[in-house]
C-alpha cells in the first residue's frame, strides 16, 4: 500500500484536484466508514457499483470518505451480503490549508437551494449553514436531501471533502455562536455602494465566514447585529445577485483570493 500526503491551499484544491486525478478511475464511491482495516464498501455504494453503474470484477474504484482520504483499487470477490471488497489499493490523503463557512439564506425555490450546496460542494465549501433572518422567504429545508445532494457532487466532482450542512439557525444565534470565533467575518452588503469588494479586503486568518443574506437582503438592524458582531460589510460586485448565486460568487471569490 502507498500512502501519498500532500498539503494544498484550498484555492488551488480543484484545480489540483483536476490535474492529479486525471488518472483516477472515473466512478467515485463515499464511504465514510471506509479504510484499511474494513475494506469493503456500504450496501448502498456496493448496490449502485454492481447494479446501477455494472462494474465486474477486476474493475478499478476509487472510495473517499469524506474527510480527505481517497483510496483506489480493485473490485474483489462480491459478499453474500451483496457488498464489494476492494483489493490492492493505495490511498492518498489530502489537507486543506485554509476553511470556508458560508452561511446562507435558504432560497424560497428548494432546487435553488439545491443548486447552491452542489456548485459549493464541487468547489470546496468546508461548511454550509442555513441562517434564518427577518426577509427569509424560507425557514425549514430538508437538511438529509441537501446532504445527499452534496453526496453526489462530491463522487462527480471527485473532491475528497464533504461539506457539513448545518440545520437552519436564527441569524443573532448565529452571530452569538460565532462572536469569539478567529476568522475573516464578512456579510454581503448592499447598503453602501461604496463598499470595498470581497477580493480586496485584507486576510487576517486561515478560517473565513461569509453571510449572504436573502432576496430581500438583511435589515440595516440585522447588519448592524452582524458588525457588532465582528462582521466585515463587503462588496460582491456592481449587479444584483439571486442568493445562490451570491453565495457561489462569495466562495469563488475566497478561492482565487487564497491562491496568493
Amino acid at each position: 500500500m502507498k500512502i501519498f500526503i500532500r498539503s494544498l491551499p484550498v484555492a488551488g484544491f480543484f484545480f489540483f484536484i483536476v490535474n492529479e486525478f486525471i488518472s483516477f478511475p472515473m466512478d467515485i464511491f463515499y464511504d465514510p466508514d471506509f479504510s484499511l482495516e474494513n475494506p469493503y464498501l456500504s450496501q448502498a455504494e456496493s448496490h449502485h457499483c454492481l447494479k446501477v453503474l455494472r462494474h465486474k470484477p477486476g474493475d478499478q474504484i476509487g472510495i473517499c470518505d469524506g474527510k480527505g482520504a481517497l483510496h483506489t483499487g480493485t473490485l474483489g470477490k462480491i459478499e453474500t451480503a451483496k457488498t464489494c471488497h476492494i483489493e490492492n489499493m493505495t490511498t492518498r490523503l489530502f489537507k486543506k490549508s485554509s476553511e470556508i463557512h458560508i452561511a446562507i439564506a435558504p432560497t424560497k425555490n428548494m432546487d435553488r437551494m439545491e443548486w447552491f450546496v452542489e456548485k459549493a460542494t464541487e468547489l470546496g465549501v468546508d461548511t454550509i449553514t442555513p441562517i434564518i433572518s427577518f426577509h427569509s422567504e424560507r425557514k425549514k429545508i430538508n437538511s438529509e436531501r441537501l446532504n445527499k445532494k452534496a453526496i453526489s457532487s462530491l463522487k462527480q466532482s471527485k473532491n475528497t471533502f464533504l461539506p457539513r450542512i448545518n440545520q437552519p439557525v436564527q441569524l443573532n444565534r448565529f452571530l452569538d455562536q460565532n462572536l469569539h470565533l478567529l476568522a475573516n467575518k464578512y456579510i454581503a452588503s448592499l447598503i453602501d455602494p461604496d463598499t470595498p469588494h470581497l477580493y480586496q479586503v485584507p486576510v487576517k486568518h486561515n478560517r473565513s465566514v461569509v453571510l449572504i443574506g436573502p432576496e430581500g437582503d438583511f435589515s440595516l438592524e440585522e447588519e448592524n447585529m452582524a458588525r457588532e458582531a465582528g462582521f466585515v460589510a463587503v462588496s460582491l460586485g456592481d449587479n444584483t445577485l439571486r442568493t445562490e448565486t451570491a453565495g457561489i460568487v462569495a466562495l469563488h471569490t475566497l478561492l482565487l483570493r487564497n491562491l496568493h
